[in-house]
């Protein structure tokens, strides 16, 4: 699909008819049309916007990333995920697993707990001034292992070896010998504290987009500016709900519902009969952080080096939690 043709709709809403049309591909009906957008999507970040049948095109991929993209997504790959997975449902007791984004890039062995740190430059700066150039490459890093990795789960859940939904995790401090931690719950679904977040996150988002009803408001589509704006509202908002209770932020997860326990146990074995290491996840992962482009502009090969030791491995140099 050339690129030069996708270009023309970068940044702009366009209907499903037009996107065929500039690129020269046909306009299809049903399971056909389904599996023509899933194309596309290799090729650019396209989003349905809500409450149309139009579509964004937020952006255009690189040739360079678009293979990586292709590489990612064998079906090899997907075999190490769907293990991983059963590994942490058995580990966890066969109970549904809340994640966030984060969380799940360290469940399937990605990244390390430093990671966490590369999304905050003063953190870095504190620990080491030279490590800030981690806080422009974690950013590359993380839309390439999320994009992976959100793929694979989407194709368990489309087989239903796994179900998924979203839920609300709720956070409050703690103080354990004299130092404080932040500690967190995660909310019960169908439960009247979820539907107390749900009111709190709504409120959020309608008084920050200065609306009496969040229909087109969706937090994928926040510049950073307006990002930390819905931050303090839910943050505000949070502590006046939960003032008795003593919580004072909420935070969207990902919900994963295994099957039986004893019907997990049988895809285990038969997966890890197939692939082998489920490390070997983090050494792909590893190999496409030092051969994509996409972090030319940000670091040098040596950063990329340091980086990986630091954030991508088992036992890093140096922890960089603080105790």
């Amino acid at each position: 699909m050339p690129n030069n043709k996708l270009k023309q709709l970068e940044g702009r809403e366009v209907s499903y008819k037009e996107l065929c049309q500039t690129l020269g591909e046909p306009i299809k009906n049903g399971k056909s049309k389904v599996a023509q957008m899933k194309e596309f999507e290799k090729y650019c970040d396209l989003e349905r916007v809500q409450g149309t049948h139009r579509y964004l095109v937020k952006e255009v991929y690189a040739d360079e990333l678009v293979e990586l993209m292709k590489s990612l997504d064998s079906p090899e790959q997907q075999l190490l995920f769907d293990a991983a997975l059963y590994e942490a449902f058995k580990d966890n007791e066969y109970k549904p697993l809340y994640l966030s984004n984060t969380e799940m890039l360290k469940l399937f062995q990605e990244v390390n707990d430093n990671f966490s740190y590369t999304f905050n430059p003063r953190q870095l700066a504190a620990i080491n001034r030279n490590f800030v150039y981690m806080a422009d490459m974690g950013k590359v890093v993380y839309r390439i292992l999320h994009k992976w990795t959100a793929r694979k789960i989407d194709s368990m859940d489309v087989r239903r070896l796994i179900l998924k939904k979203r839920g609300f995790r709720l956070y409050y401090l703690q103080e354990i010998d004299g130092v404080e931690y932040t500690m967190y719950r995660n909310v019960e679904t169908g439960s009247k504290m979820e539907q107390r977040c749900q009111r709190v996150w709504v409120n959020a988002l309608k008084e920050v987009h200065h609306v009496d009803y969040a229909m087109d408001a969706d937090i994928k589509w926040m510049p950073e500016a307006k990002w930390n704006q819905f931050e303090d509202k839910l943050a505000e908002l949070t502590q006046q709900e939960f003032a008795t209770e003593g919580y004072h932020h909420i935070r969207s997860v990902l919900i994963l519902y295994p099957m039986k326990a004893e019907d997990v146990d049988a895809m285990l074995r038969i997966v890890k009969e197939r692939i082998g290491q489920i490390e070997l996840i983090n050494a792909e992962a590893k190999r496409k952080i030092l051969g994509t482009t996409q972090l030319d502009a940000v670091c040098t090969n040596n950063q990329r080096q340091e980086f990986i030791q630091y954030n991508m491995i088992k036992n890093p140099p140096r922890w960089f939690r603080r105790g």
